[in-house]
């Protein structure tokens, strides 16, 4: 082999090398799939292993999409076993991504429909981090026509140290006082 071509193909390794180290950490970030998660769901809830099946339930939950959400709330408003029941309530509470979020404060917003899942966000929002959070739980606490979902809202404002919610609380407080001296 000449000397030329040999310093192109030990460049070429060199760059491929290069390449390959600096997108590995960029695919080890990326995590599953969210239809690699449903695929490994689907036996541990066939075996009603609810240890495995939270497991899934909470990489789910980390997972910034919509349908991830839609996924865990769908789960848990058909799920006839309680522990199910409770694996979606404290997945939905590791919820990290924005758009995922994004997608919890929305529904929370909206009070047509059944209100199970907008109390079942409401909760997991006590223990979630994010920008809409803190409005989508004050919004529901004073606009909801449920009063469960409010009631829900309201605690998950107790769990977070942001003056927003004790503006809010204290606002609701107040409120209800004036409304015929009922304790809220």
């Amino acid at each position: 082999m000449s000397p030329p071509l040999a310093r192109t193909r030990a460049g070429l390794a060199l760059g491929l090398l290069a390449l390959a180290l600096t997108a590995a950490p960029a695919l080890a970030g990326r995590g599953p799939t969210l239809s690699s998660l449903q695929r490994e769901l689907q036996p541990a809830l066939a075996a009603k292993d609810m240890g495995a099946a939270e497991q899934v339930l909470v990489q789910i939950a980390a997972v910034d999409d919509d349908k991830a959400l839609k996924l865990i709330l769908g789960l848990a408003l058909k799920a006839e076993e309680a522990e199910l029941f409770e694996a979606c309530r404290r997945a939905l509470a590791q919820l990290q991504g924005p758009q995922a979020i994004a997608e919890a404060a929305k529904l929370l917003a909206n009070p047509r429909g059944p209100f199970e899942p907008r109390v079942l966000v409401a909760e997991a929002f006590g223990s979630v981090q994010g920008e809409p959070v803190v409005p989508a739980l004050v919004a529901a606490l004073q606009s909801d026509p449920d009063a469960t979902v409010r009631r829900e809202a309201a605690a998950a404002l107790g769990r977070k140290r942001d003056r927003r919610a004790l503006q809010a609380l204290c606002e609701a407080y107040a409120a209800e006082e004036a409304d015929k001296g009922r304790l809220f």
